[in-house]
């Protein structure tokens, strides 16, 4: 398979490495994984742990990602929060989700409707950042050690009893 490239400018370039690092994540022990969560009316202004932003071009003026992971631990799990109060968005989608046209795209074919549990497996508790207990605490996400990396997702409490397993070609299983 012939390897496509395309510009990148200097300023995205260290982006752009980590992602391919990521990419390799079972020879590089790079975090494949990514989790960006909504802010809700109780999202705090500020974390109890450092956090750094990123703006690119294509983000709304004023819009930002929160990076909850360190720059210092390139490998672990990447976790961020975006800059939009998700009330808007959840508003946004409840009306788009009635219209009988552009509706169709929150209507997945396996029948499942909503997030409802996420869990991580790292390989090592280093593959964690600091924010991974404060969002365990808050009930948004279970992080535990294992012996590989996997992505642990459940949509409407598995209440179908169906489980997808992604693997070797993604870490993820999806129960539904």
């Amino acid at each position: 398979m012939e390897r496509q490239t395309v510009p990148i400018s200097p300023a995205l370039q260290a982006g752009a490495e980590k992602y391919r690092l990521k990419s390799a994540w079972r020879e590089t022990g790079y975090c494949p994984i990514g989790i960006v969560f909504d802010r809700t009316p109780a999202t705090p202004e500020k974390f109890p742990f450092a956090t750094w932003r990123i703006s690119a071009d294509w983000m709304e003026k004023g819009a930002f990602i929160e990076m909850m992971t360190p720059k210092e631990t390139p490998k672990a799990v990447s976790l961020s929060i975006s800059s939009h109060p998700e009330s808007t968005r959840e508003s946004e989608n409840e009306k788009l989700a009635r219209d009988p046209v552009k509706g169709a795209m929150f209507l997945h074919p396996n029948g499942a409707r909503r997030l409802t549990g996420v869990r991580v497996t790292a390989p090592s508790s280093d593959s964690l950042p600091p924010s991974a207990p404060y969002l365990t605490d808050h009930g948004l996400i279970k992080f535990e050690v294992g012996n590989r990396w996997l992505l642990d997702v459940t949509l409407d409490e598995g209440k179908q009893g169906a489980t997808k397993n992604l693997e070797p070609d993604l870490p993820m299983v999806i129960h539904y």
